[in-house]
């Protein structure tokens, strides 16, 4: 729906990011850019996100949240979709990136104004929630564990204008589901880390399928991971680290894409085996067959 590049005829892009997802018969928009391109690409590809199921925000930054209230103010009068996401997303968020203050989340929500419109579609979840089923199969990370000390939050980000309170951005989620040929990850900006992402969604998905078939103990395969990596500012010892990791998790497509940068991008190509590494712009689509048992519980 939105990232930074975009292709196709009256195809907008701009520095955000924005996923449509049609989960059989439920439709979930993740993220929202920052909202110049949402409903201008949404009326040009065809996509009713006035009356989506779900709303889901991976983290309270102004190109993944710009457009929230523009969908909400243009939404069908009946549609009550839920809106998700971790309650530190709704801090004020400053960056000191450019070496002065500058505030990167937007008043619609640090400033109160969606928990007062929407307080009765707003659902919060903190650390102690762990995944939140979105709609039946699709699922969001929740706060997701930091095992990986060195894939820090990709930038100086705090809670403060003083830029005296770090913001460790644990309002970063991400989504994933079950495909017939292995987990699909959908990321937002993976300040997580994308190693520390992946691990933590291959484990949960392997520990439930462990509990409903005791005979298996085999790490459910990663197929597909799309979306921003943020390794813009990563040094050269963390790039080494995640090219790595990632050879080693054997993911069989990446689409990297808003915040992971050109020249980590052009490395990952480089050191990951061909074809693994593809392009992700606005007006791109991709279809997948769910998993026998996750289109069974969708039922």
């Amino acid at each position: 729906m939105v990232e930074n590049t975009a292709r196709g005829r009256n195809i907008l892009g701009e520095h955000g990011l924005s996923w449509w997802i049609e989960f059989n018969d439920k439709r979930v928009l993740f993220d929202t850019g920052q909202g110049q391109a949402l409903l201008h690409n949404a009326k040009t590809l065809n996509l009713p996100v006035d009356s989506c199921d779900a709303i889901v925000l991976s983290h309270g930054h102004y190109d993944h949240v710009g457009g929230l209230e523009q969908v909400l103010e243009h939404s069908d009068k009946e549609n009550k979709a839920t809106i998700f996401m971790h309650q530190t997303a709704l801090d004020a968020k400053y960056s000191g990136s450019t070496g002065t203050s500058r505030c990167i989340s937007i008043p619609f929500l640090h400033g109160g104004d969606l928990k007062k419109k929407y307080q009765d579609r707003i659902r919060t979840f903190s650390n102690q929630d762990g995944p939140v089923e979105i709609v039946p199969g699709l699922y969001c990370t929740g706060e997701i564990p930091r095992r990986h000390d060195w894939e820090d939050t990709g930038g100086p980000f705090y809670l403060d204008a003083e830029l005296s309170q770090p913001d460790l951005l644990l309002d970063d989620v991400s989504l994933f589901f079950e495909s017939d040929k292995g987990i699909v990850i959908i990321l937002g900006c993976c300040h997580s880390g994308i190693l520390n992402t992946v691990d933590y969604i291959q484990e949960l998905v392997t520990a439930t399928t462990n509990k409903n078939n005791k005979d298996s103990n085999n790490l459910k395969p990663i197929h597909s991971v799309m979306g921003g990596l943020h390794l813009l500012s990563a040094t050269n010892e963390r790039m080494n680290k995640t090219i790595q990791g990632l050879k080693e998790r054997n993911i069989q497509a990446i689409y990297p894409c808003h915040c992971t940068g050109d020249d980590a991008t052009f490395q990952l190509q480089k050191s990951l085996p061909e074809g693994v590494v593809r392009h992700a712009h606005a007006g791109s689509h991709w279809s997948f067959h769910l998993a026998e048992d996750a289109a069974t519980a969708t039922k």
